[in-house]
């Protein structure tokens, strides 16, 4: 989740990559820093936290050059700190490094520098790379970082700057994605494109195994070998506005309401309504292939591989084709069955997903032709599938996939319906399967036009007395533990959150649970002893109660994490027997009714009306906020002195209409 950012060029540095580090934010992070080459050195700037933090330091103490990198870290080699955060600087501070990615052999390269004399100031794998250079730096700094990276094991996207060589940005990628922003007398370096879409639209990818050297009039990109190779370079069609939150809360909800017009983006030229089948150019799969696939398999991780399920359903319907949807971080680990007759789709957002790629790697080199549903233009599976289908929804910013979820789904559909109508599947089915595609655009706008009630269902799903929890300003819920309405602003404590639903769930209907529930718990509470031998005990004397009632009984087990006075079923006569018989007993008043006189619950008997109303722990009655009392219940319960007198004329009543047997007696 880190980012990169780098600039050279004739105009300040810092401002553009704040901007770049603020455009990644998205991605999550725990501290951030820049490296400037102001002329006579390298100045570093880092802060733990959030890139504001940064900002204002860098508004106290700037750096002011030309040339620069940026970074915003995620933890995973030492704590979050200062010292951890990057750029890290090589020990003569000629050197400046930022890095993505893990290098798994940085334990070794760490003994045999500091056998050489280096000494290492943080906790990341990173510095180790720092000094690697400055050891192996002879005059030039691409040359010095790729014997360095000969050296390495693991992952990495990097940049790296140096003072003895100030003219340049080394980039270099293994598993990480980076690319080169193209501008006039000026190029960038990023991790994302969102960093530098405001600058430029012209962007190369680099492969695994790439080492770019960019100056302020051009770039080139060498093998690990120092060799030139030649790298095609794309367009960004996203619009500016498509990585901004135009007057949205945050860019999840933005990315909710965008997905009538991406799945429209989806499907716009390729459904063939009169046809009843779809139009997909990038295949690369000829009529004989298709008809030749006797499985398939989809493979992906996270919200990617979800859709895959949907596609399976769908696929196995139409195509009659078996599908198998496997984990991609599983896949490789194993020994799949794959031949040439065997399609493997996947599928990433991003297109740089790490186990995915190496599971479309290790179906290729089996022989299974490969299709990749990606969303990126120009990203690592979209050039390394045999053919693919984009998604073509824009960029995702917010973590929690949406737009992208859906997209995905469509873009199955398509390709379930144009092989189903290769494989025998009706023109008339699937003109109706085209239409129903056609109409999804404007069923979720349908729905999107209604985001308001749902919002007021979601807060108030039941009527009667209404608690919100307090609005307080949306600067101050950042407090451990605090939840936070998302549009609304409305924030409280995770206990506040809890009372709330439990005032919703009482509310109402819930009057007769609380009744039944209180009178169970009487018996319950009687039961048993001390310690978990008296827990379980009641648990069991809780289940017979509950036999007692036709409706039965739901009692948590003591052991399972639910509360205690979680809602059960008890029919009342069944209830009031067994407290009638605890009374028996002689355990009436306070001890009887422990659960009551805690809560102060109340509830009312279903088939006589009357009320029973059970005391606080003051003595005197009170309901609980936000329960209201239904307008079948006969008394005033707010003027009732003594409830346990109410209570004993309940049973009394009882008696009365149903004398105790003799056996029970």
């Amino acid at each position: 989740m880190c980012g990169i950012i780098g600039y050279i060029g004739g105009k300040p540095a810092t401002p553009f990559l704040l901007e770049g580090l603020k455009r990644m934010e998205y991605r999550g992070y725990d501290s951030a820093g820049v490296a400037i080459l102001d002329g006579t050195g390298i100045q570093t700037r880092r802060a733990a936290g959030k890139i504001a933090k940064l900002e204002a330091l860098l508004a106290k103490d700037p750096a002011e050059g030309h040339t620069g990198i940026g970074h915003t870290r995620w933890a995973t080699h030492g704590p979050p700190t200062e010292r951890n955060a990057h750029p890290h600087l090589s020990a003569d501070g000629t050197v400046a490094v930022v890095h993505n990615g893990i290098i798994e052999n940085a334990g070794l390269l760490k003994v045999a520098l500091q056998d050489a004399g280096y000494e290492f100031r943080s906790d990341t794998d990173t510095e180790v790379i720092a000094h690697l250079v400055q050891e192996l730096f002879e005059g030039s700094l691409e040359e010095a970082v790729i014997n360095a990276l000969q050296k390495l094991e693991g992952t990495y996207g990097l940049a790296v700057v140096s003072s003895r060589d100030p003219g340049k940005i080394v980039a270099a990628r293994k598993g990480s994605p980076l690319l080169i922003g193209i501008g006039e007398h000026e190029h960038f370096l990023a991790s994302d494109a969102s960093a530098i879409l405001a600058h430029t639209r012209q962007v190369v990818y680099l492969d695994d195994g790439d080492v770019a050297v960019i100056e302020q009039e051009g770039y080139r990109v060498l093998d690990i070998n120092a060799m030139p190779l030649a790298r095609h370079v794309n367009r960004i069609d996203w619009e500016l506005g498509a990585i901004e939150r135009g007057g949205f809360a945050h860019f999840m909800l933005k990315e909710i309401f965008e997905q009538p017009q991406t799945v429209q983006n989806t499907m716009r030229g390729r459904l063939i309504i009169e046809d009843g089948t779809s139009k997909l150019g990038g295949l690369n799969l000829s009529h004989e292939q298709l008809m030749a696939i006797d499985k398939i398999i989809i493979t992906a991780c996270g919200t990617s591989w979800h859709s895959g399920l949907i596609g399976k359903i769908m696929i196995e319907e139409l195509c009659r084709i078996p599908v198998d949807v496997e984990y991609a971080s599983e896949f490789r680990y194993r020994n799949p069955i794959v031949d040439e007759h065997t399609l493997c789709i996947v599928m990433s957002q991003s297109g740089e997903t790490a186990d995915t790629l190496a599971a479309m790697r290790e179906a290729k080199r089996r022989g299974a032709r490969t299709l990749g549903l990606v969303n990126v233009v120009g990203s690592t599976i979209a050039r390394e599938d045999d053919g693919g289908i984009y998604l073509h929804a824009g960029p995702e910013i917010g973590v929690a996939s949406t737009k992208a979820f859906t997209s995905q789904v469509v873009a199955l559909a398509l390709f379930a319906l144009k092989l189903a109508r290769k494989r025998g599947l009706s023109v008339v089915r699937g003109m109706e399967l085209a239409q129903a595609l056609a109409a999804l655009p404007g069923q979720i706008q349908e729905i999107l036009d209604r985001a308001g009630e749902m919002e007021h269902i979601a807060e108030f799903p039941v009527p009667g007395p209404r608690r919100e929890l307090p609005r307080r300003a949306r600067g101050g819920a950042e407090a451990e533990g605090d939840l936070v309405h998302p549009r609304r602003g409305i924030s409280g404590g995770r206990d506040e959150a809890r009372a709330h639903c439990a005032h919703r769930r009482d509310d109402a209907g819930g009057l007769r649970d609380a009744a039944r529930r209180g009178v169970r718990q009487g018996r319950v509470e009687r039961a048993g002893g001390e310690g978990a031998q008296g827990e379980h005990h009641r648990h069991h004397v809780a289940r017979r109660a509950g036999a007692e009632g036709h409706r039965g009984l739901r009692v948590p087990h003591p052991g399972n994490g639910r509360p205690a006075d979680a809602r059960a079923r008890v029919h009342p006569a069944a209830a009031a027997r067994v407290l009638h018989r605890g009374q028996a007993r002689g355990q009436r008043g306070p001890a009887a009714q422990p659960r009551q006189e805690r809560d102060g619950r109340i509830g009312d008997d279903a088939r006589h009306g009357s009320a029973v109303a059970t005391p606080a722990r003051s003595g005197a009655f009170e309901a609980p906020r936000g329960i209201g009392i239904p307008p079948q219940v006969p008394m005033n319960l707010s003027r009732v002195r003594d409830p346990m007198a109410v209570i004993a004329a309940f049973f009394r009543r009882q008696e009365a209409h149903h004398p105790p047997s003799p056996r029970r007696q």
